[in-house]
């Protein structure tokens, strides 16, 4: 529910922005998220996670935009590249974070405990957009009535897909029947989305440059990164479950991987530029292919400990992959028009987004065929 509702407004947000300004939507969002949070603390329902997770989706999506323009306004104009770099980057770390310090948590409050942080870092991250305004940008009147239809096409015909990857390996991909419906539905609802904007004068999404083999290029390569990526969370993350390691028992594992993934943020930032691009990419994915071989030949008889270099490499090369990739669409961006900044914005999300889905479904479906 989250990741769809994610994926699902990057399609308004930018032209959200250009015509009301980023501020007031994460405003509207956060200070909902924040109620949500809080009431779930005493509603203890599922539906009431279902909202709250979809909530958070939305919200997300204006924080990682707001991320972005907040370090863009931090550093000097100098270190622009670098500050893109850490706003796209920063919101990596709140994985392994999270692993660090959910097992006290846990320990202390139950859920409860978990619920209560994420409300007070909500209503904590509302009040920081309160007092930090960013600069006033141009309004422009960008909405149409079209764009109502084309949303509602393409965000159901996302959602759909990501509602298939990540529930097939729970209920079996052969064996839940509205897994296959769901599928056509995405196939019809995107096809009807997509042929609509084809013929619109200012559409969401750029049509003739998504088709275009050097964008098609682009998206397959932020996928597929994300696929092998998801041996991290799948894989790794997998193997502690099955062999029964608790949570707290991880926390030293995990605070490497934090270690590493904020060391690449920085390190990318630092030193990326048209000519560092290309060596930075081929280093991350050399980085992701040794440390996937040195976890090739675990067996039931290795703990955490014995993942540190490896997991530390896979978080180091994924922090450093993230930053050169967003720049290089922005080079694509800039000689295409900034007209289809939307377009960008939002096929870089579902590349990644649904890259990630799709590499731990194929994972997990490994997993549960080979543990069977």
């Amino acid at each position: 529910v989250y990741i769809m509702t994610n994926i699902s407004m990057n399609l308004l947000l930018v032209k959200y922005r250009q015509q009301f300004g980023i501020r007031r939507f994460t405003l509207v969002f956060l200070a909902l998220y924040t109620v949500a949070a809080f009431a779930h603390l005493s509603l203890d329902t599922y539906p009431m996670a279902l909202f709250l997770r979809a909530i958070s989706g939305v919200g997300a999506a204006a924080l990682s935009a707001l991320a972005m323009f907040y370090m863009l306004q931090a550093f000097p104009a100098s270190f622009r590249i670098g500050a893109l770099v850490l706003g796209v980057g920063v919101s990596q770390l709140g994985g392994p974070l999270a692993r660090v310090i959910s097992p006290d948590l846990l320990d202390a409050a139950y859920w409860q405990g978990l619920y209560a942080l994420e409300a007070c870092l909500a209503l904590a991250s509302l009040a920081a957009v309160v007092l930090f305004r960013l600069p006033q940008g141009a309004r422009i009147h960008v909405f149409e009535s079209t764009d109502i239809l084309s949303f509602g096409l393409l965000g159901a015909g996302l959602g759909l897909i990501v509602a298939v990857l990540g529930l097939g390996r729970i209920v079996w991909w052969f064996e839940a029947p509205w897994l296959g419906w769901s599928l056509v539905g995405a196939v019809v609802l995107l096809a009807a989305g997509a042929l609509i904007e084809h013929h619109r004068a200012h559409p969401l999404i750029d049509t003739r440059w998504v088709a275009t083999g050097t964008f098609l290029r682009f998206a397959f390569n932020i996928a597929l990164v994300r696929v092998i990526l998801s041996e991290q969370s799948v894989g790794a993350a997998g193997l502690m479950q099955a062999l029964g390691f608790a949570p707290e028992q991880q926390r030293l594992l995990y605070m490497v991987v934090l270690a590493a993934t904020a060391a690449g943020v920085v390190i990318s930032a630092a030193t990326l530029n048209t000519k560092t691009l290309a060596p930075q990419f081929l280093l991350s994915i050399l980085l992701i292919a040794a440390g996937a071989f040195l976890d090739a030949r675990a067996t039931p008889q290795i703990g955490p400990a014995n993942l540190f270099v490896s997991q530390a490499l896979l978080a180091f090369a994924a922090a450093m992959f993230l930053g050169p990739s967003f720049m290089f669409g922005i080079g694509q961006l800039l000689s295409r028009g900034l007209g289809s900044i939307i377009t960008f914005s939002v096929m870089f999300g579902v590349a990644q987004n649904l890259g990630g889905l799709g590499g731990a479904a194929l994972l997990g479906t490994l997993q549960t065929v080979r543990a069977q």
